[in-house]
């Protein structure tokens, strides 16, 4: 299933430990606070690399939430973690390399929901 972009997301979020590099066991008692309100519990933390258009980008700090239903990665913590920004529209996104301006990747509107780009990750 694709990671979402989620604008909203204040970290990356996997629900599978396997995609986890040098993964490490979550320590501290904090949970992740749903929309709903719902509280989740967090297992891991580690680093994450996912790729599109032959460029691989880069998740940091990426906690492992075994109960979520989707793969989130957060607007604001990527664009640090890749110096990008990322323009979205009502069909699709595209991820921008923040010195220069270039297009690195693109991804779709899916069901209200932006995708990152199925098959490149």
């Amino acid at each position: 299933m694709p990671w979402v972009v989620d604008s909203g997301a204040s970290h990356h979020v996997t629900a599978d430990s396997q995609n986890l590099q040098r993964p490490d066991d979550y320590t501290s008692t904090d949970d992740i606070t749903m929309g709903n309100g719902n509280k989740i519990p967090i297992t891991r933390t580690g680093h994450v690399q996912i790729n599109a258009s032959n460029k691989k980008f880069h998740l940091s700090n990426t906690l492992c939430a075994p109960e979520i239903k989707r793969d989130l990665i957060s607007v604001s913590q990527f664009c640090k973690d890749n110096l990008t920004s990322i323009e979205f529209f009502p069909f699709d996104f595209i991820v921008k390399g923040l010195s220069t301006g270039a297009p690195l990747a693109r991804g779709r509107n899916k069901e209200g929901l932006y995708e990152w780009p199925i098959g490149e990750s």
